[in-house]
């Protein structure tokens, strides 16, 4: 028989088993699909700065003062906005350093990290489509995308490429992961079909549990029980069994919800054109 335990450490083993579980494969029951819309820059009215200030001053111009951290491009330089005063008057992270200053100048400002979803397990693959031809946009480590950036300062197109950037708290409850489009910033609005593995949160009580298949269910008890029973501090005799029991549940829940071809498989079947774009069938028929 299973030694006895209290309700609160018996929370707190299948509240690690779940959290556990649900990083060790792609599940099927954790892959979400949403949209992620890219925002038209704006341009309209003219600005005015000076060399060694942060102040920007705009003639006929209406920006929003939830554009921080948008990115505006002064003679050729872009700069990231700390933060929108009024409709005409802005500050910059940094000083603007152009070699004279800017008078009825235009600029353009643009955004290029976007919030994703409060659940998106941000550490796992991100899978961002473009609309267009349906390739896969690139999610590349973070010093080779800047890298690439430094070819493309300030420069607007088509993005090819993500990475990840950190965590915005503005206008959230919560944290939310960020991603920033690149090497170009975006031109204009686009709607990408993001596809990612969500990050349960973790459970408050033995009762507050998602409704996950069945069998998995029966997982997350199992495996808190094996994680119970190989304790240093109290082994169980029964520990073997009760671990080869759990290797084979394991076995039949990958096979039935799992493997690493599991997102892959659902984006063909729920965006047929994928199979079609250059990168699918260059991956797909390489070597």
């Amino acid at each position: 028989m299973f030694p006895t335990i209290g309700d609160l450490q018996a929370q707190q083993l299948v509240s690690d088993a779940f959290l556990q579980l649900c990083q060790e494969e792609d599940w099927q029951f954790l892959i979400t699909e949403t949209v992620l819309t890219t925002e038209a820059p704006y341009s309209t009215g003219t600005v005015v700065s000076t060399p060694g200030s942060t102040a920007v001053v705009g003639t006929a111009t209406v920006w929003v003062n939830t554009w921080t951290r948008k990115v505006i491009v002064l003679n050729g330089t872009p700069y990231r906005i700390a933060s929108v005063t009024d409709n005409t008057n802005l500050v910059l992270e940094a000083e603007y350093g152009g070699p004279a200053a800017l008078s009825a100048a235009s600029y353009d400002i643009y955004q290029d990290e976007y919030a994703l979803p409060a659940d998106c397990d941000w550490g796992r693959d991100l899978y961002f489509l473009d609309p267009t031809d349906w390739n896969r946009l690139q999610l590349l480590d973070h010093a080779v995308f800047m890298e690439s950036k430094i070819y493309a300062q300030g420069i607007l197109g088509i993005p090819w490429a993500v990475t990840r950037v950190g965590w915005s708290t503005t206008g959230a409850t919560a944290p939310a992961p960020l991603v920033q489009f690149g090497p170009d910033a975006p031109s204009s609005k686009r709607e990408y079909p993001f596809i990612y593995l969500k990050r349960p949160a973790r459970p408050t009580s033995l009762t507050a549990y998602p409704l996950w298949p069945e069998d998995f269910e029966d997982l997350i008890v199992l495996k808190a029980a094996v994680e119970f029973a190989e304790s240093p501090s109290r082994p169980w005799n029964s520990r073997f069994e009760l671990r080869e029991k759990y290797n084979m549940r394991m076995w039949k829940a990958r096979v039935r919800h799992g493997g690493g071809a599991q997102i892959d498989r659902f984006i063909r079947r729920r965006f047929p054109q994928y199979q079609t774009s250059n990168l699918y069938l260059n991956v797909r028929y390489s070597g």
